[in-house]
């Protein structure tokens, strides 16, 4: 049986369900020339004409069935193909343009705020007077760029370096640690590194 739900293109789910009308325009068909022939047989072996009611209910509900079964099938979350992933947010589609074969330049602190606010940090993590607001995070960050060492990391000290590589991987710097590895591009990792070091 083929798996109608698994992902696919609108080529693919028009293709079946064409084929799917095939086959129910064929089968209502079928049914309709067996209850002709049903019909036939009954009136050759009856003195007084008259039909099968079976076959003639049958015949009655063929279309119908063909009608309810097509309106079923497409409206039916399975026989379309799986929902597509997620459209990417337009702030993830401007950063993967701006970033297209572009060097990395020196990181700007207005370029990290807009990222930090637009992107899944404020899910977390708080900052007074933004709209990140979140206490997931253990502290704040407000005053960020005061605190002695990143994420409470004994011996990780609070410079660039080190927060370069926190952002880059905090799973290899603090195992377990709830901060996911984002895959920030070089360039997001400069300007935030450059924002959340002017959080005094």
């Amino acid at each position: 049986m083929i798996a109608l739900n698994a992902p696919s293109g609108d080529r693919l789910y028009d293709s079946v369900f064409a084929l799917a009308v095939v086959l129910l325009v064929v089968a209502q068909g079928a049914l309709i020339i067996s209850t002709v022939r049903c019909l036939q047989r009954s009136t050759s072996n009856s003195r007084v004409a008259r039909a099968n009611p079976r076959a003639e209910l049958a015949m009655a509900l063929a279309p119908a069935l063909g009608i309810a079964a097509l309106i079923t099938f497409a409206a039916h979350p399975q026989a379309r193909p799986a929902s597509l992933p997620p459209a990417a947010p337009a702030y993830a589609l401007e950063d993967e343009a701006r970033h297209t074969d572009q060097p990395v330049q020196p990181g700007n602190p207005a370029r990290g705020q807009a990222y930090f606010m637009r992107a899944a940090c404020v899910t977390c993590h708080t900052i007074e007077g933004t709209v990140a607001q979140s206490n997931v995070a253990p502290r704040p960050l407000t005053h960020f760029a005061t605190y002695p060492t990143i994420a409470g990391v004994e011996g990780l000290a609070n410079t660039p370096d080190n927060l370069r590589r926190w952002l880059r991987n905090p799973q290899a710097l603090k195992p377990n640690t709830a901060m996911p590895n984002l895959n920030l591009h070089e360039q997001d990792i400069e300007d935030l590194t450059a924002y959340l070091l002017t959080l005094k």
